[in-house]
């Protein structure tokens, strides 16, 4: 014990000197793992660098922006490839064209131009913080329609809301203020999350591992990338599965086309991934996740974004592992939260008006599923007039969240 906290006092006291004399962020931009949300940083960057230039010629910039988990960036993107029969590197690819395509078909007098921000296992902390760099690098939509589903709230596979691949990095980024004190986390986690911001020397652990090894790593890493640039995801895993799972190289993973003849064969399923996710729901992570969707509601209010909360199809054999009491509390609360803050809720979880060869697992739609589904979004919006009522801000009724006996 003496010689524990001999070596702690000594390490506090190199931590308070880096803290007053050294600093070793040079670019909060860069990161060990070029992660999806990397790849969306910079694409996000790659558009204000565009809208800031001289040229004469410019790309519109995006009115819309896209959020939700894999459930959107799959229907989006594998639609678009199966509707232009072009296969799409994802690692880059952030557009929605046949979204874009439909909305200009549904109202004449307005160009949607849209990016997906939308990412692999996003929740709504995640979202909040992507929505939250797009404005801060100078993105002003005028809609934000965000996707979720019942998963997104109650992951019970899901350590902590602070070690998402999003949460890592957008942190970097952007404050975290108005979300942290809402994620509850363990009692190890919460400690070890108060020391990482407390303490210089942990806070720059990711700039300093960057500084030190920036040579050894570089080298290491372009002799990997060399194998892997060619590989598919599954082969990739399968070969090294724990050398930056998280790491994307164009070419990494691929939107592919839809095949009839193939819909049958492709389908996996998930169905003992979704029993471990939906087994144990913890409520402190339901709330809190819960209240971040609260703090983007009322983000998009404060920025006179109008905005759409759309509940995605998952299939009746996904729906039933969950008790009705949890289905029907989420669909409640997040009603709720839409109406409080002048959003509009569409819920097309509709699992009548979609058949299995419309998935590619219990979850993720395919190509022609997801091009059902973004119409019939397209539909909703146009039908109840959502984005002329979004763009309406209220301020929220003083009235608490309604109480619900909670399953969770």
């Amino acid at each position: 014990m003496p010689k524990f906290f001999v070596s702690l006092f000594i390490f506090l006291l190199i931590a308070l000197w880096f803290g007053q004399f050294a600093s070793f962020v040079q670019n909060r931009y860069e990161y060990p793992l070029h992660s999806w949300s990397w790849w969306t940083v910079k694409e996000l960057r790659s558009i204000a660098g565009i809208s800031r230039s001289k040229s004469n010629v410019r790309e519109p910039s995006p009115n819309t922006v896209l959020l939700g988990s894999s459930l959107m960036v799959v229907a989006n993107a594998e639609c678009d490839a199966t509707w232009s029969n072009e296969r799409l590197d994802l690692t880059t690819y952030r557009k929605a064209r046949y979204f874009d395509e439909v909305m200009a078909s549904a109202d004449e007098l307005n160009e949607c131009c849209s990016i997906n921000l939308s990412a692999p296992g996003q929740i709504p902390s995640d979202a909040f913080l992507t929505l939250q760099e797009a404005v801060n690098e100078g993105l002003h939509p005028s809609l934000v329609i965000y996707g979720i589903a019942p998963r997104d709230f109650i992951d019970s596979t899901m350590s902590s809301p602070f070690e998402t691949e999003g949460y890592k990095y957008l942190s970097r980024l952007v404050s975290t203020e108005r979300i942290d004190s809402k994620l509850r986390d363990g009692v190890v986690q919460n400690l070890n999350r108060q020391l990482f911001t407390s303490i210089p020397l942990l806070r720059y652990a990711v700039d300093l591992q960057m500084a030190c090894s920036k040579s050894t790593l570089e080298l290491r890493d372009s002799l990997l990338r060399r194998g892997f640039e060619t590989m598919s995801l599954e082969k990739r895993m399968a070969l090294i599965s724990t050398y930056k799972p998280l790491d994307m190289v164009p070419g990494f993973i691929h939107a592919e086309i839809a095949n009839e003849a193939e819909v049958e064969k492709l389908y996996a399923d998930n169905l003992s991934d979704y029993k471990a996710r939906y087994a144990r729901p913890k409520a402190e992570f339901y709330d809190g996740q819960l209240s971040c969707l609260e703090e983007l509601a009322r983000f998009c209010m404060d920025n006179q974004i109008g905005l759409v909360v759309v509940n995605m199809p998952i299939r009746k054999c996904n729906l039933d592992l969950l008790s009705p009491g949890i289905r029907s509390k989420y669909l409640a609360d997040v009603s709720h939260i839409s109406t409080e803050y002048g959003a509009e809720f569409v819920d097309l979880c509709e699992v009548d008006n979609y058949s299995k060869g419309d998935y590619r697992d219990s979850v993720h739609l395919n190509g022609f599923g997801g091009r059902k589904f973004l119409d019939r979004l397209v539909a909703a919006i146009a039908d109840q007039s959502v984005v002329s009522k979004s763009l309406r801000r209220r301020v929220p009724r003083v009235a608490a969240r309604e109480t619900l006996e909670s399953p969770l």
